[in-house]
């Protein structure tokens, strides 16, 4: 599992750095707790039986009534966002469309005789006010229309589960008569009751480290998220409902309502300083191997926990990240630091410190005029995915730096090693985090 250690000094890194001189920039780095997954590192630990929950769950219903003759899902079946789930007969809700086009055409038609009227005197104001009245509660009747029409369809609103259906076909159904329950499972939520002694260290999401394991599959945990907590407590237990977050995994087919143990372990702080990623990773104690369909980047291991470097304005606020990256060229492992933007996604700098490289070939990857190409590409797309390549014939997009002349492998080294940095296996949800402002500074 990998986790986060934040480095407690200033730090120097050089980007951008040219023949004539070199640009120097200091970073201030503040000092956040490390989390450290050892036995040796967990001080208390604690199990809570909890439920597991949807992400999200809504019970649908029909804004207006009428007889039910579209319903196709059933329990079980998945639903994609925007997809109809059921539909009423809509006989009588368009013929009361017709027949408000037919009003609100009427009305517009005496509306502008009378206005013409007017203009020559013929009519009073009085006449052509009550008029203008007319056409617009019959422009309000033919939006309600229009409105009603498409009342009479459910879409559903996120990719989800049926998880139930309180109606059959053909029944006539009431405004607002609850139909189906849809759950979004992409994620899932675990419920524990919290005794308020524990509370305080719950409330830092540094502090400690929460797994789940379930009844049907013991031998695998699941690293849960904190989500939220209760204000208040229950009644009688005096406790309170602490909600944690897990990915709902692809080869599981984790519902809502299983039960599940969670398992929580308060950790230790200890000295940042004394870290060292690189012995971290080829220690098997603080290591974990990876598996040959995800070590796109030659790793073997990878440490679990590193250092992140989170870099400070003058007024001490964070506008950017340094991040550790490595991985396999064409003669050995290539070393370097990434530096991002505060959106954790747009390159400031590149700097590769170590590397095996061909003189003239690879060994490009430090050359000042080849770095500073990175500098402002975008490392993600739209949908959150890591879009950054290295291209041949002559970088254009803003997710594009060229390859390196002659020195193939090396280029695809440097892209192996871009897309599994930033990927969900390494750094992506802390940037995730770091993004969306729930990680702080301890």
């Amino acid at each position: 599992m990998f986790r986060l250690l934040i480095l407690a000094s200033a730090l120097f890194i050089l980007f951008g750095c040219n023949d004539s001189h070199t640009e120097q920039q200091t970073l201030t780095v503040p000092l956040v707790r490390l989390l450290q997954i050892s036995p040796d590192s967990t001080i208390a630990e604690r199990y809570f039986p909890a439920r597991l929950e949807a992400a999200q769950a809504a019970d649908l219903s029909f804004q207006v009534s009428g007889k039910l003759v579209y319903f196709p899902v059933i329990k079980g079946d998945q639903v994609r966002e925007g997809e109809l789930i059921a539909g009423l007969d809509q006989t009588d809700y368009q013929l009361l469309l017709e027949s408000t086009r037919v009003a609100y055409a009427q009305a517009e038609r005496d509306l502008n005789r009378l206005e013409q009227l007017r203009s020559q005197n013929h009519v009073s104001q009085a006449q052509l006010d009550e008029a203008r009245t007319v056409y617009d509660r019959a422009t309000v009747e033919l939006d309600r229309a229009k409105q009603n029409l498409i009342y009479t369809e459910i879409f559903a609103p996120y990719d989800a589960l049926i998880a139930d259906r309180m109606a059959d076909k053909f029944t006539q159904l009431a405004a607002g008569t609850p139909l189906v329950r849809i759950q979004d499972l992409s994620r899932i939520k675990v419920e524990i009751a919290v005794p308020e002694m524990l509370l305080p260290q719950v409330q830092d999401p540094a502090g400690y480290y929460v797994t789940a394991t379930l009844p049907s599959v013991p031998d695998r945990q699941f690293e849960l998220s904190f989500k939220e907590y209760a204000t208040e407590p229950d009644p009688r237990s005096r406790t309170y409902r602490v909600t944690f977050d897990m990915e709902n995994p692809v080869d599981l087919r984790l519902l809502p309502g299983m039960s599940a143990t969670v398992r929580v372990a308060l950790m230790q702080d200890k000295d940042p300083k004394e870290f060292d990623n690189r012995k971290a990773a080829n220690d098997p104690e603080t290591s974990t191997k990876l598996d040959k369909s995800e070590d796109i980047a030659g790793l073997g291991t990878m440490e679990n926990m590193t250092e992140v470097y989170l870099v400070m304005n003058e007024a001490g606020e964070r506008n950017g990240a340094v991040l550790h990256i490595r991985g396999q060229g064409l003669w050995g492992t290539m070393y370097g630091l990434i530096s991002l933007e505060d959106d954790m996604s747009t390159v400031r700098g590149v700097h590769f410190y170590e590397h095996s490289e061909t003189p003239g070939l690879g060994g490009e990857i430090t050359n000042p005029s080849w770095v500073k190409t990175w500098e402002g590409k975008e490392l993600y797309g739209d949908d959150g995915k890591v879009k950054f390549d290295l291209v041949k014939g002559g970088a254009s997009g803003e997710h594009e730096v060229d390859a390196l002349s002659g020195a193939t492998l090396t280029s695809n080294g440097v892209d192996a090693l871009i897309d599994f940095w930033m990927s969900d296996k390494a750094y992506g949800p802390l940037l995730d985090k770091l993004r969306k402002g729930e990680l702080t500074n301890g």
